[in-house]
């Protein structure tokens, strides 16, 4: 092969290699662009939902405010931020006993309620109250003896309670022992376990007739 057919061999070689160069720059190009379109078309989109669920938002958050099962929330968050896990008041009427109070514990959480007599502490009567949906619980004895004086005496047992009360006081009601309840928390067995429980004692005599008495953690406490 002469030198002038080896020098039009590698002209053709170099004109293949640059259209191929060219055509792979132009395909480049053609597709940079749709990647570019894709990419601005993506773009738009996610800002949108974006505005869209930050107008959203607000509303949203206002019906889980409002939403039915909040006020149980909200008491469960009262236990938690270290408020009074119950608060009760006693009042003697004409021929009742009767008990009203305020938990910080969430709606289904069960109550033991006693009457006892004051000069003995016997039990007369015991009954059983539930929370309710605020968190308030109420209930009323008959006295038996007109001219006696009364003590009604509350308690929380944490073994009594349902799973999901359970969970929010503990098993064994640890968790009340860290609360800021302090009048009426107290220990006891059950099975050689250690429970930690609520006790609450109110006077209910004819010396304050019709009027609120706040409960205390202890009988002498709650008696004059």
């Amino acid at each position: 092969m002469n030198g002038e057919k080896v020098s039009q061999l590698f002209k053709e070689i170099d004109q293949k290699e640059y259209t191929s160069i060219e055509f792979e720059t132009v395909w480049r190009k053609s597709n940079r662009r749709g990647w570019i379109n894709r990419y601005s078309h993506s773009l738009k989109h996610n800002l949108a939902i974006l505005c869209t669920l930050l107008i959203l938002a607000p509303v949203i958050g206002s019906l889980i405010v409002n939403s039915p099962g909040s006020e149980m929330d909200s008491d469960e968050a009262d236990f938690h931020n270290k408020q009074d896990v119950i608060h009760g008041q006693t009042k003697r009427i004409e021929g009742k006993a009767v008990i009203n109070g305020k938990a910080s514990l969430p709606e289904g959480s069960i109550i033991q309620i006693k009457l006892m007599k004051r000069d003995n502490e016997k039990v007369i009567e015991e009954k059983e109250v539930t929370v309710g949906k605020v968190g308030t619980f109420s209930e009323s004895f008959l006295v038996p003896e007109g001219k006696a004086d009364y003590v009604v005496m509350l308690e929380l047992y944490p073994h009594l309670q349902p799973k999901s009360i359970q969970e929010v006081i503990g098993g064994k009601g640890e968790n009340l022992y860290s609360s800021s309840q302090v009048n009426g928390v107290y220990h006891y067995f059950m099975d050689q376990e250690l429970y930690t429980g609520i006790r609450l004692y109110g006077e209910a005599d004819r010396e304050y007739l019709n009027q609120d008495k706040t409960m205390f953690g202890s009988l002498k406490s709650a008696l004059p």
